[in-house]
């Protein structure tokens, strides 16, 4: 953070008529500057001043065209962080993305030096480092917006990128495809559950995969539950929040969820509720009035913990490793297999558009289709 003086002294040039302020302040790149205001009145001077050290605050170095693309990702990242416009969790991203970008000697480029060449270097570089596609797309994205914003700023004619149609390359690695568990896999899983035993001084969390597993929340949405979100009367279970790490690592809730359709009500079911019911029994006041709460750390659950602990179950019922979203997964599978309307689906997993739902568990769908069609080939064949 640059500092600067608060309260500078303001006089008078007689030889330019005019009242002036000096301050010193630390630029972007940590070196000290000397910057004096004139204006025709005390007031313009202190207005300009403020407008100067607004603009400092939000990270905004003077000569930002011969800032790099790193550097100018940061302005942004603590720009929007600054004005709440990004959770503490999309700014880790955006950091992730930076030291990735920094890995790179892209990042030693001044934006107005970037061309083609050392464009096509560094997107060749992210597959030979074999990042995901997911990665990939994160990292191009990022600097094609920042590109945009240094031509609408003034400080280049043209993006590279769109001045030579450069392409977000393709990782070497395969799309990992989540893949539900069958009916006997879910079965081998819930008897570990049930057989397994915390270590001493180790909080028992098996009760938070038994409610993905029945309900097809997000691990963060289980872990933010509170008892009052619980209406057994109504049958109903209220999502209105999640757990996301800070940027200090840290676990806290928040009073929102990952999409806006998180936002919802979902019905509970038999085996929910039976769930649900034990947890409340379990539960143990906290300051946060979290239903799920490590009371040993005295702090929300970490989602990352949680898939710890899942393969751990997983090693027990000896079935393949997962994680906490292939929880998720398995819960929409058995619904399609139960023939429930994809838009039910879609309201029940907090979809926001049901083009993701169709498209997540489309193949599922496929294979559930194929093997109703044999039963009735099988079916006609015998008449």
């Amino acid at each position: 953070m640059r500092q600067l003086n608060k309260e500078p002294t303001i006089s008078f040039r007689n030889d330019k008529n005019l009242f002036y302020a000096s301050i010193t302040y630390h630029d972007y790149f940590g070196n000290s500057q000397r910057k004096t205001f004139y204006g025709a009145s005390v007031n313009i001077v202190k207005n300009k001043i403020a407008e100067f050290q607004k603009i400092q605050a939000l990270d905004v170095p003077e000569e930002e065209k011969f800032a790099t693309i790193p550097q100018l990702l940061k302005i942004k990242a603590n720009k929007d962080y600054k004005m709440n416009t990004i959770r503490q969790s999309s700014y880790k991203r955006r950091l992730e993305t930076i030291k990735i970008i920094e890995k790179h000697k892209i990042a030693t480029v001044p934006i107005i030096d970037i061309d083609e060449k050392i464009l096509n270097s560094f997107l060749i570089f992210l597959v030979n480092c074999n990042y995901s596609n997911s990665t990939i797309r994160k990292v191009y994205e990022s600097i094609k917006s920042i590109l945009k914003d240094a031509v609408n700023r003034g400080h280049i004619p043209v993006s590279p990128i769109v001045k030579f149609n450069i392409k977000a390359p393709k990782s070497n690695k395969a799309d990992k495809v989540v893949v539900a568990l069958t009916v006997d896999e879910q079965k081998a899983l819930v008897k570990a559950i049930d057989a397994y035993k915390p270590h001493k001084n180790t909080a028992n969390k098996t009760l938070q995969i038994l409610v993905q597993l029945y309900s097809g929340m997000r691990i963060g949405e289980v872990n933010a539950l509170r008892i009052s979100d619980v209406d057994f009367t109504r049958k109903k279970l209220t999502v209105c929040g999640t757990i996301e790490n800070g940027i200090d690592g840290k676990p806290f809730r928040i009073d929102m969820t990952k999409t806006k359709s998180g936002m919802r009500k979902i019905p509970i079911n038999d085996k929910l509720e039976s769930v649900l019911k034990r947890a409340i029994e379990a539960y143990v006041p906290n300051n946060e009035n979290l239903l799920f709460y490590d009371n040993i750390r005295n702090r929300p659950f970490s989602n990352q913990s949680m898939n710890t602990l899942l393969s751990k179950l997983c090693k027990t019922a000896n079935i393949r490793k997962i994680s906490t979203h292939t929880l998720r997964h398995t819960f929409a599978t058995r619904l399609v297999e139960m023939n429930v309307p994809f838009k039910i689906i879609q309201q029940i997993l907090g979809h926001n558009d049901i083009r993701i739902t169709l498209n997540t568990y489309a193949s599922v769908l496929d294979d559930y289709e194929n093997s109703a069609l044999n039963q009735i080939n099988n079916g006609f064949s015998e008449l």
